[in-house]
């Protein structure tokens, strides 16, 4: 055994093609509109495109919501942050970018992500 293990054992490379369990996808849900609500508003709150949102509950020109209209909020993967792992790691496994990460989940430091942090993964966009 060198030293090396001795010293960086805390901080051995993981492998990032783990399986990400069930439990980490949140749920199809269902949005009651409120007074005030757009589509912009609600897209902004649940990370997901204000062209997604329409093209899931199919709403027509001029793409006007009301009050107490339910639209569905398509699902959003999560990734719970484990020890050893990076940013960096985390894009590569869901074939996204270290920037997208970052901007989904509002990093400001790249390099300083926190063990337990739970991550929205963005959908990928179809070719």
């Amino acid at each position: 055994m060198g030293c090396e293990s001795f010293l960086y054992d805390d901080y051995k490379i993981i492998d990032y093609k783990r399986k990400v369990g069930s439990d980490h996808i949140h749920k199809v849900n269902l949005y009651k509109v409120k007074k005030g609500d757009n589509l912009f508003s609600i897209s902004r709150r649940f990370n997901i495109s204000i062209q997604e949102l329409i093209k899931v509950n199919k709403i027509q020109e001029p793409y006007k919501i009301f009050p107490n209209q339910s639209i569905f909020i398509p699902q959003n993967k999560m990734h719970i942050v484990v020890k050893g792992e990076t940013l960096y790691s985390i894009s590569r496994y869901y074939e996204t970018t270290v920037f997208t990460l970052a901007k989904y989940n509002n990093i400001k430091n790249i390099n300083n992500i926190k063990v337990g942090k739970e991550l929205i993964i963005p959908k990928k966009r179809p070719n």
